[in-house]
Order: structure tokens, then C-alpha cells, then sequence
């Protein structure tokens, strides 16, 4: 008995534009330049062209056999790992699609993975794994909130995959993780099997990369010797096979887009679940059911610092990003900018999110033979790998201008903030109506001092005549600090403890500021 999971890849990446000018970036706010560092217009252009040829067609096929087949003894079922990216593409340009899918989760023979929700590299950010765990969660709110799905299983971009990784994953709550069956990590070992990740603990599901291949790949060529390789020949090969669980994982785009509609392709998926019930011996299943069915055979150990894999081109490593010296630079001028979310949040962070796409870098790529055929067919539009990098290498410089003119921005506000506004603003403190104190405050660091420095019977007058409520609302602007002020007075809180309250509010607001 074999349990066949087929799984589909669903992504579209926010292209970078091929003729990016800095000077078009100069005349909108951050909130705008999305537009002119992305080629929006290329981007539906392509999303239109392959939801006609796939998206549409190949769901419908799928949807129609879920359907028919949901109350037989073999259910039909499969897998689908949406990047977030894609499904906002889809969210704007047809909605009606999500219904569709939303209907056949419904099902429950149909499983949704989770992936970051860039499509991103964010994963080999070794030093510092805050933004694959930033990326992981949003995808994980987004499949919630759109299909009310709690996803178990995770795929990383491209199956990247090492046991730094793993652990991550696995600290994140789910159950198993998806990546490449590459022979260099199972020294002789069957893809078919289910492991456990050597450093944590986590199953491991590989990919049967060949027979992924002889669809996604293989199928329209002519040369090949099984061609032309039809749902009867494939099923047959798969009911051949003595282990526990095959795991077929191609790009959604192999349905009439990788492989055009007249190339057979529909015909092949549509015929797929017939062949495959008329095989006692073969069992559709997804990957939550194989990770608890499926008893693991052993452990893979893919050290993070030399063996990184991942199912990209003959080599199954990173070097399909960054593999030469252009999508190293933009990798590094990207990742430099790391520490941005902690100072600038907003359109510009988001942004930033959007510049770590892995298609982009993907398009840089350099090498040779069939590898290079196949990024070519991807770049298409963009032009040449020195093309995208040039283009890429004047986004990044743009956007790094960006950051330091918003962060002289947010200094600027700090320190106003912070250290005060000008005399007419400025809050003097007072005993009473008659007697001044000779203190004042300007700004948030002044006025901390002065309440460690005035006597408490002058705090008290001050909050019990709504003297530093007004003060914080009509001069700082500060409606929140104002409300917390307020309800010292409504509690009645004096003397010294008052004090205390007071200290710890505008520290607290300090400290809220400096992290702007």
C-alpha cells in the first residue's frame, strides 16, 4: 500500500521594474513608491495570462474532482502552498477564485501548508531568524483569516531546508516539514520514506523529485523517452513503488502554463484520479495524514552552514539566488536592512519585505546548460541576469535613501519629543495660583526631572486642576498620556504615590519614543 500525496506550489512574485529611475521615486511618499520599484502592470499582465491557462482550468479540474469523488471509498485529495504574495494578487484581481477554494477546504481533502509569506529568503538569514519567524506567522494569520484553515505542515521557499531551519519550524508549533528528497542527504536512503529532522523535533517529508520532474520538466518534451507520458503510464510507476508514501510536489503553473493547454496537460491531471482508484494499492492522502500515519525510518542531518538544500535546478542548493557575486551584493545591501523593522514601521518596512522576494534574485542567475534554460523561461520580460541587476542594484540604492531620510525624520520627532518645544510652550510648575516654583518643563525628559525635583503638593495641584492633562493634549499632542493622567484624578491618588504614578507613565513614554 502507498499513500500518493500530490502537492502544488502557488506563487506569483512583485517583479522589479526593469526601467526603475530613481527620480520617478523622488516625486511620491513612501506610501506610493511601491509602484515605482515594482512592475505592477507586467505583474497582472502575467497573473491574467496564467489564471486563463492554470489558475482557472486547473482548479476547476480539481474542484470537479474533489467533488465527484468525495463520497467513494478513495477520496481524491491534495495539497496547495499559496505564498501570500500570490493570494493578494488573486484577493484583487479574482476574488471568485478564493470561493472556490475556500469550498474545497471545505472538503477536508484538501490541505493548505504553510510558507513565508514573501516567498522569501529569509530563512538563510542565519544570524538572526526574527524575520522568517515574522514571515511564517503572518502567512499563518493570512490562510486563517481567508479560509479559516489551521495549517500543520510547513514548506519553506523553494524547500530551502537545513537543520537551523528545522528547529525553527519546529518552535513554531508544526508538526512536519516538507523539502527536497536530494540523494546527497540520504546517502542511498528512499525519498519514500518519513523522517525526523536530526537536530529537532520535527518529521521530515521528502520530495520524489523525479517523479515531480517527469511532470513539471518532462512532460512536453519529445526527446524523452517516456514521452508522451500519459495518467495510466504515471499511475502505473507509482503503484511499482514498495514504500510507505510518495510525494509529488510540482509548480501550479505546470497545469497550462509551464506546459500549455494543448500540450495535454489538463488531460493528464483530469485522467490522474481515475487511474489511481482503479490501483487498490494506492491511497491519495495529504501530508498531515502521512505525518501521523507514516511511522519515521531514520534521521536527516542537513548542517546549515555547508549543506544547505533546497529543489532548485540539478545542483539542489542555493546557488539558483545566490549562486554569483550580483545576487550576493543585493542580497546583503537588502539584508542590511534588517534592523529596520525595529525603527521604521509602515509602508516602508513592508516594503523591504517585497525587496526579499526570492524571484528577483532567482532572475541574476548566471550558470549554464538546462538550469539556465529554465531561469531565462522565469526572467523572461526582465531582460538579462545584468539587466535585473542593474535595475535591482538602483531600487536598493533608492530605498536605502529612503530609510535615512524617514529616520532623520523620526529622529527629528524624537528629539522634539523628547527634549522639548519652544518657551511659549513650555509647563511651569507652581505650588499654588500665587507662587511659581521656578521649574518648566518642555519636552517629555524635562518634564521626568521636574517631577523627581517639585514638591508632591505641587504634582497634586497640577493633576487636580487638569493643569498636566491639558498640557500633554493641547502642547505634545499626547491624548493618551492626557487619559492616564486623568484617571490618577478620577482614582484620587496623592502625595508620593502620586508621584511614583506619574514617573512611571512618562517613562514608560520615553521609552515608547525612543523605539520609534
Amino acid at each position: 500500500m502507498v499513500l500518493f500525496s500530490l502537492c502544488f506550489e502557488v506563487h506569483q512574485p512583485r517583479r522589479i521594474r526593469k526601467d526603475f529611475r530613481s527620480w520617478k521615486a523622488n516625486k511620491v511618499s513612501p506610501s506610493e513608491v511601491f509602484e515605482a520599484f515594482f512592475d505592477s502592470k507586467l505583474d497582472k499582465e502575467i497573473f491574467e495570462r496564467v489564471y486563463s491557462k492554470c489558475y482557472f482550468p486547473a482548479t476547476k479540474i480539481i474542484h470537479d474532482v474533489i467533488s465527484e469523488f468525495s463520497n467513494k471509498e478513495k477520496p481524491f485529495k491534495v495539497c496547495y502552498s499559496f505564498s501570500g504574495v500570490f493570494l493578494e494578487q488573486l484577493q484583487k484581481l479574482h476574488p471568485e477564485l478564493l470561493d472556490i477554494i475556500t469550498e474545497m477546504v471545505k472538503t477536508n481533502h484538501v490541505e493548505l501548508l504553510s510558507q513565508t509569506y514573501y516567498h522569501s529568503l529569509a530563512s538563510i538569514y542565519v544570524n538572526d531568524l526574527s524575520e522568517f519567524r515574522y514571515q511564517v506567522e503572518e502567512h499563518k494569520k493570512t490562510i486563517k483569516k481567508l479560509f479559516g484553515y489551521e495549517t500543520k505542515i510547513f514548506e519553506n521557499t523553494e524547500l530551502i531546508y537545513n537543520n537551523l531551519i528545522a528547529r525553527e519550524v519546529a518552535s513554531l508549533g508544526f508538526d512536519g516539514i516538507i523539502t527536497e528528497g536530494a540523494d546527497r542527504i540520504l546517502n542511498g536512503k528512499s525519498p519514500h520514506f518519513l523522517y525526523v529532522s536530526s537536530k529537532a523535533n520535527i518529521k521530515v517529508l521528502l520530495r520524489d523529485y523525479r517523479l515531480s520532474d517527469d511532470i513539471a520538466f518532462r512532460f512536453s518534451n519529445k526527446q524523452w523517452s517516456e514521452y508522451p507520458l500519459t495518467a495510466s503510464k504515471y499511475v502505473q510507476w507509482v503503484s511499482n513503488i514498495p514504500d510507505p508514501f510518495v510525494l509529488v510536489f510540482v509548480d501550479y503553473e505546470t497545469f497550462g502554463e509551464h506546459h500549455w493547454p494543448d500540450s495535454g496537460i489538463h488531460k493528464f491531471l483530469q485522467e490522474l484520479p481515475y487511474y489511481i482508484d482503479q490501483k487498490n494499492n494506492i491511497i491519495p492522502s495529504l501530508p498531515r495524514e502521512i505525518v501521523s500515519k507514516v511511522p519515521p525510518s531514520g534521521e536527516i542531518d542537513v548542517d546549515e552552514n555547508r549543506d544547505t538544500i533546497s529543489w532548485a535546478d540539478v545542483s539542489r542548493d542555493l546557488s539558483a539566488w545566490l549562486g554569483n557575486e550580483m545576487q550576493k551584493t543585493i542580497f546583503n545591501e537588502v539584508y542590511a536592512e534588517h534592523e529596520l523593522k525595529h525603527v521604521i514601521e509602515g509602508p516602508l518596512t513592508k516594503l523591504w519585505r517585497y525587496l526579499q522576494i526570492s524571484d528577483n534574485y532567482y532572475y541574476m542567475y548566471t550558470g549554464y546548460g538546462g538550469p539556465a534554460e529554465v531561469h531565462r523561461y522565469f526572467s523572461g520580460p526582465l531582460g538579462l541576469p545584468e539587466d535585473v541587476y542593474f535595475a535591482f542594484s538602483n531600487v536598493v540604492f533608492k530605498f536605502k535613501e529612503l530609510v535615512k531620510k524617514e529616520t532623520l525624520k523620526k529622529e527629528k520627532i524624537r528629539k522634539i519629543l523628547l527634549l522639548g518645544l519652544n518657551n511659549e510652550k513650555e509647563f511651569r510648575f507652581s505650588l499654588n495660583r500665587d507662587v511659581e516654583l521656578g521649574v518648566a518643563a518642555r519636552g517629555y525628559l524635562d518634564f521626568l526631572d521636574a517631577l523627581n525635583r517639585v514638591s508632591a503638593i505641587s504634582l497634586e495641584y497640577h493633576t487636580y486642576n487638569s493643569d498636566l492633562e491639558k498640557w500633554f493634549s493641547s502642547c505634545l499632542n499626547d491624548e493618551e498620556t492626557a487619559k492616564k493622567i486623568s484617571n490618577l484624578r478620577k482614582k484620587k491618588i496623592r502625595g508620593e504615590r502620586l508621584r511614583k504614578e506619574l514617573i512611571r507613565i512618562i517613562e514608560r513614554k520615553i521609552e515608547k519614543i525612543t523605539t520609534l
